[in-house]
C-alpha cells in the first residue's frame, strides 16, 4: 500500500477538517478529523486535538469518523438505520449504525440476492459496491466480506 499524503491549503490554526480518502474508484474509504484549533466542544476541559471523545456522548471519534457519524453531536441516542438500536448500542455491541446488516443490495430487505451479490464480490467479479453498499457491513471493519455472507445465511435461515 502506497504512502497518501493529504495537504489542507485553507487550513488556519483554528479549524477542523473532516477529509475523506478516496479508493481508486471514487468511493469513500475512509473518513478522518484534522483539528488545527484547540477549542473545547464538549466543554470537559480537554481541548479536542487531545479528546477522544468531542462531543462527550461515549462514543469514540475515530469509530464516529469511520461510520459516517459527527463527532462534534451528541447523537447517541439516535437511531440512524432505523433499526431499533441507538447509536450506542450499537458501539457497544461492535455493529454498523448507519445501513442494514447484510442488505447488499440496499432494498431494506435481507435476501438471498444481498448473498449472491457478496459471494459475487468476494469471489472476485465485478460487482459495483456503492456507499449504500458498503453500509451493507456487519462487522464494522468498512468491509463488505464472509461476515457479511454468514449473517445473511444466519438472516434469511432464521437463525439469528
Amino acid at each position: 500500500m502506497e504512502d497518501v499524503v493529504v495537504t489542507f491549503d485553507n487550513a488556519t490554526e483554528n479549524s477542523t477538517l473532516v477529509a475523506s480518502l478516496m479508493d481508486l474508484d471514487g468511493r469513500k474509504s475512509r473518513q478522518f478529523l484534522v483539528d488545527f484549533n484547540f477549542n473545547d466542544n464538549d466543554k470537559d476541559g480537554e481541548p479536542d486535538i487531545d479528546d477522544l471523545d468531542d462531543d462527550n456522548d461515549q462514543i469514540l471519534d475515530e469509530w464516529e469518523l469511520t461510520h459516517f457519524l459527527n463527532p462534534y453531536k451528541n447523537d447517541a441516542s439516535e437511531d440512524i438505520d432505523g433499526d431499533g438500536m441507538s447509536n450506542i448500542d450499537e458501539y457497544l455491541d461492535s455493529l454498523n449504525p448507519t445501513g442494514l446488516c447484510g442488505d447488499f443490495d440496499n432494498d431494506g430487505n435481507v435476501q438471498l440476492a444481498d448473498l449472491i451479490l457478496i459471494l459475487q464480490h468476494i469471489s472476485g467479479i465485478n460487482v459495483p459496491i456503492s456507499e449504500a453498499s458498503k453500509l451493507s457491513d456487519c462487522s464494522g471493519d468498512q468491509a463488505v466480506g464472509l461476515e457479511e455472507a454468514v449473517s445473511i445465511i444466519n438472516e434469511i435461515s432464521g437463525d439469528n
